[in-house]
């Protein structure tokens, strides 16, 4: 079994739940992922339900399995409103920094 990997990233997605009390968590809807659970403080849970429905960037520590290639955490360090602009760029980030866990993977194109 592969250990899972932990990464400093970029992630983005819509704000569908802010909630907690004790342990603050937020749901996070990531495109082609589905729903993830999201860690932060509850200064960060403030400030992110401000942000219900809308899109926006994550930055924080992602935990996902290398074998079932699904987002099993994710620890939220700060966030700002989604760039459509920036868009590629984070593409291009995340292929970088996970692409060779998809190299066995033939294009469909």
């Amino acid at each position: 079994m592969k250990e899972p990997i932990q990464e400093l990233t970029t992630v983005c997605g819509r704000v569908v739940r802010v909630e907690g009390k004790g342990k603050v968590t937020a749901q996070i809807e990531i495109p082609n992922e589905g729903l993830i659970s999201v860690d932060l403080s509850e200064k960060l849970a403030r400030r992110l339900a401000q942000r219900l429905f809308e899109f926006i960037e994550l930055e924080g520590e992602l935990i996902w399995d290398p074998v079932s290639e699904k987002i099993i955490g994710f620890k939220l360090y700060d966030f700002r409103p989604f760039s459509p602009d920036k868009a590629w760029e984070v593409m291009q980030e995340l292929s970088e920094e996970f692409g060779k866990y998809f190299d066995h993977i033939e294009d469909s194109v």
